[in-house]
């Protein structure tokens, strides 16, 4: 198989901000503050940013003692603790990637520090789904003649949990930014998605340019949620993930919903590539 980071879109793969050797801490507590910065100001790149974080935050915490790390987030970082080990969570669960050369100086991230780091808490007030079931009649299938492509295309994804419909962004004095549980959501299916891609033995050309798409909600969920904001989180999250290169009709011209109450609680997102409309280049 390739390098996982073949999977990534250009533009991502470029935000994937490493090193070979361990920089100096206030080198990282710099980076750390920029990626936390960009996390916020940035939703739709929101997830490479919080990963970046977190791998420098791991890289810090190896090199102090418990207390010692403690002490230096609170006074060289603009990220609480309980950020902090979000990203360090999500660093954790990533897929290996190559190291880029590419780093910021940190005469530029310094420069980027947030004020505010309290707006960033990614898994504040979180709700548990409401324990109620229904059910839904079954989707369309997809017609072989409509798709024309081998099945072996086909991708599917689970995303485990509650999913938390798609929300607007907030606009504050302080800017602009993802409410805190639909955020966490998107960072959380994000990871999903991009270390399920890793563990396929093979791929279609990603990002793919035109696809029908499935989402099968399972198990039990809030029935007072919108059907199509539930969608609306799901493209949203193949689309930063670099599955999907966009979510308008002309990418995704087929989309269907069903609710299925028994089972593991999460969505299960299926793609199937479709070929170009007649008469396009």
């Amino acid at each position: 198989m390739t390098q996982t980071t073949q999977l990534l879109p250009p533009f991502l793969e470029r935000l994937v901000q490493e090193s070979q050797a361990i920089p100096p801490q206030a080198e990282l507590a710099a980076r750390i503050n920029s990626a936390h910065q960009q996390c916020v100001a940035f939703p739709t790149t929101a997830l490479l940013h919080a990963r970046n974080a977190g791998e420098w935050l791991l890289q810090a915490q190896e090199q102090l003692t418990p207390e010692g790390w403690l002490s230096w987030l609170k006074e060289c970082c603009t990220v609480s603790e309980r950020t902090a080990q979000t990203y360090m969570q999500i660093a954790r669960g990533w897929p290996k990637l190559v190291p880029s050369p590419a780093i910021l100086p940190a005469s530029e991230t310094s420069a980027l520090a947030l004020r505010d780091c309290e707006r960033a808490e990614l898994y504040s007030n979180v709700e548990e789904p409401i324990q109620i079931a229904a059910t839904l009649e079954p989707a369309p299938p997809i017609s072989p003649k409509e798709t024309l492509v081998p099945a072996t295309d086909t991708l599917t994804f689970f995303i485990p949990g509650g999913v938390v419909p798609k929300a607007r962004p907030r606009v504050t004095a302080n800017g602009t930014f993802l409410p805190p549980r639909y955020r966490a959501w998107r960072n959380h299916a994000e990871v999903e998605i991009f270390k399920q891609l890793g563990e396929k033995s093979s791929l279609p050309v990603l990002p793919l340019q035109r696809a029908a798409v499935k989402v099968r909600l399972i198990g039990k969920h809030r029935m007072n949620a919108d059907g199509d904001n539930i969608v609306g989180s799901c493209l949203d999250s193949l689309v930063a993930a670099g599955v999907i290169k966009n979510d308008n009709l002309s990418y995704i011209p087929e989309i269907y919903f069903k609710l299925i109450p028994q089972g593991t609680q999460g969505v299960q997102i299926t793609l199937l590539p479709l070929p170009s409309p007649e008469g396009s280049k």
